[in-house]
């Protein structure tokens, strides 16, 4: 059985359509995770893979501007991620340029994730889930490098 969500294009048009202060409004954390990965196509950004088993999968959607720091739940703030990805993804391990290519901290020697170093992550086709660019400047000016400073992991 396939449970792969699929959400046309006029779905899209009518969320954007909406207006600004409502649209957050529209979405939490199960509506989250459901759009980003549909955006991504079940597909970890970086890596491109998925580990799937009937309604299981290693991804998650990630938030760029974290919501403790006051990002939200829009599509558009999230990448789907694996993961140990994703972990790495908010302890500040690598973050992301305005190309949407990975940047890995160079205090980080650990030699998978630098072998993403550089790496374009796919973006989605429909514009709707494309990642903010605001928010990733957010992530690398505010939560890239974190792991220096919150002691042992």
């Amino acid at each position: 059985q396939d449970s792969t969500v699929v959400i046309d294009n006029s779905v899209t048009q009518r969320i954007i359509s909406a207006q600004p202060d409502s649209l957050a409004s529209l979405f939490n954390a199960a509506t989250f995770r459901d759009f980003v990965m549909v955006g991504y196509d079940n597909l970890c950004a970086i890596t491109g893979t998925v580990i799937r088993y009937e309604s299981y999968m290693n991804l998650e959607a990630a938030h760029i501007r974290p919501k403790s720091h006051g990002g939200t739940f829009l599509p558009n703030n999230g990448i789907a991620l694996c993961r140990d990805l994703h972990w790495a993804f908010d302890k500040g391990f690598f973050t992301l340029n305005d190309n949407y290519e990975v940047q890995v901290h160079p205090k980080v020697t650990s030699e998978y994730l630098r072998s993403f170093d550089g790496k374009k992550i796919r973006i989605p086709s429909n514009p709707f889930f494309v990642p903010d660019i605001e928010s990733i400047r957010y992530h690398r000016n505010s939560v890239y490098g974190l792991f220096l400073t919150t002691g042992r992991l």
